[in-house]
C-alpha cells in the first residue's frame, strides 16, 4: 500500500468512526462537521489511487447483460444449446429452441425473416431470441470475411480482455477454439445454453465473421483453459 493510500485509509476510518460515535452519543453539529472534515480528505487520498479500468468496466457491462439473459432462461428453463445468428441489422442474437418440430434450419429461417422479439413463435416452432453479451460489440460490423483466429483473439484479448492464449482451428464445418478465460460468472443456465461469458462472445464473433449461424456443441475445461467446439450451420 502506498503512503498516500495508508494515510487516506487512516483518516477516512478515523473520521467515519468518530462520525458514527458522535452521532450516537453526542450529536453536536460542530463536532459532526469536524468528523466529516477529517473523513473527506482521507476519501480524496484514497480516490487518487483509483483509476477506472476500461477492461473491468467492459466486463461489468457484459456480466450485467449475462445476468439479464439468465433471468429469462430461468423463466422458461430451456435445455437446448444456443444458435448464434448474425442479423443484417448488424447484431447477433442467440436462439435457444423451446420447440422445433420442423427442424433447426426452419426455426433459424423464421427468426431471420421476423423482427427481433424475445419469444418467437411460428409454424416452425418456438424459441427464445436473446441478445447475448457480445451481441453489439462494435467490432462485429467489420468482421465479415475476417480470419477467425485473428478476429476472435482481437475481441477476446485486445478489446474486452476476457481471455488470453486464444487458438482457433476451422475443421470442416466446425470451429474448435481454446483459450484461457480471465473472467467467470456463476450463471448456470446461461452457461448450459450459451456457454461461458468468453465463449458466448467468441460465438458472436464467429457468427459475424462467417455470416453463418453458429451452434454451440460443447465446452470443456482443460487445466486452466477452455476447449470449445462450435458448428457452422446453413
Amino acid at each position: 500500500m502506498k503512503a498516500h493510500e495508508a494515510l487516506g485509509l487512516v483518516l477516512a476510518s478515523f473520521g467515519a468512526t468518530l462520525l458514527v460515535l458522535l452521532f450516537l452519543v453526542y450529536p453536536s453539529v460542530p463536532l459532526l462537521a469536524l468528523a466529516v472534515s477529517v473523513m473527506l480528505p482521507g476519501l480524496v487520498l484514497l480516490s487518487l489511487s483509483f483509476s477506472p479500468s476500461p477492461r473491468r468496466a467492459s466486463a461489468l457491462m457484459l456480466e450485467t447483460a449475462a445476468m439479464q439473459v439468465e433471468a429469462l432462461l430461468e423463466e422458461f428453463k430451456p435445455t437446448e444449446r444456443a444458435v448464434y445468428v448474425y442479423r443484417e441489422e448488424g447484431f447477433v442474437t442467440a436462439l435457444v429452441p423451446l420447440r422445433a418440430p420442423l427442424g433447426l434450419d426452419s426455426l433459424i429461417n423464421a427468426a431471420r425473416s421476423s423482427p427481433f422479439k424475445t419469444l418467437l413463435v411460428s409454424g416452425s416452432g418456438s424459441c427464445l431470441e436473446l441478445l447475448p453479451p457480445g451481441a453489439r460489440v462494435p467490432e462485429l460490423a467489420a468482421l465479415e470475411g475476417a480470419d477467425l483466429e485473428s478476429a476472435v483473439a482481437a475481441v477476446l484479448e485486445d478489446t474486452l480482455e476476457l481471455a488470453e492464449d486464444t487458438r482457433v482451428i476451422l475443421s470442416g464445418g466446425r470451429v474448435i477454439m481454446s483459450f484461457r478465460p480471465l473472467v467467470s460468472v456463476d450463471l448456470p443456465r446461461f452457461k448450459e445454453c450459451l456457454g461461458s461469458l468468453p465463449t458466448s462472445v467468441a460465438a458472436c464473433v464467429v457468427a459475424a465473421a462467417t455470416g453463418r449461424p453458429v451452434r454451440l456443441l460443447s465446452e470443456e475445461e482443460e487445466e486452466k483453459s477452455l476447449r470449445v467446439v462450435l458448428e457452422l450451420l446453413g
